[in-house]
């Protein structure tokens, strides 16, 4: 597929978006100099965790408005892949299973173990599989299931939960020495 190239508008208001961003570069590039030579003098216990905290904060609200400003991103692209300027950007959207049949897709997998060369079920394999099974499920917690794993084994996901259309992404790669990937 060949990207097709998509062209940005350029308003006042993103104009000061980076002013501010060249603003926080400066500043996080200030910090990740200044904090070590600062822990090193004054390196109490309380003012690293009060440091660890404040960044996880403004970690969090920074992901805050990129997720904001993905979404927004997303509005405007096409699906799939196209190129602004030096980055090759690819709209990708995922699928999110919820409510699984854990026990029925457990014992699936299981069965696919305990088949013969003929590709029948050996009694007394699949006996022992399904107590090594029933214990796991009894002691782990299991939330997801890995659907590439499933599909090998003639097993498809989608009939042991809820499918529903997942959040949409994009994916940004910068051109290497001025040459877009393929």
């Amino acid at each position: 597929m060949t990207a097709q190239p998509v062209q940005p508008v350029d308003t006042g208001a993103v104009d000061a978006l980076d002013f501010t961003l060249a603003d926080l570069r400066h500043y996080i590039n200030r910090l990740s100099d200044e904090v070590p030579v600062a822990l090193d003098f004054d390196d109490t216990t309380e003012t690293v965790v009060r440091l660890l905290h404040d960044l996880r904060t403004q970690r969090k609200a920074l992901a805050e408005i990129e997720a904001f400003v993905e979404a927004a991103a997303v509005k405007r692209l096409p699906w799939g892949k196209s190129q602004i300027g030096d980055l090759l950007v690819d709209v990708k959207g995922g699928t999110d299973r919820k409510v699984w049949e854990h026990d029925r897709l457990a014992w699936e997998v299981c069965q696919s173990i305990a088949v013969d060369d003929n590709g029948e079920v050996v009694p007394e394999i699949a006996q022992i599989i399904n107590q090594a099974r029933s214990r796991i499920l009894n002691c782990a917690s299991v939330a997801y299931w890995r659907t590439n794993q499933l599909r090998p084994l003639g097993i498809d996901p989608d009939n042991f939960c809820q499918k529903v259309p997942g959040r949409r992404t994009v994916a940004l790669t910068p051109a290497i020495d001025g040459q877009l990937p393929s």
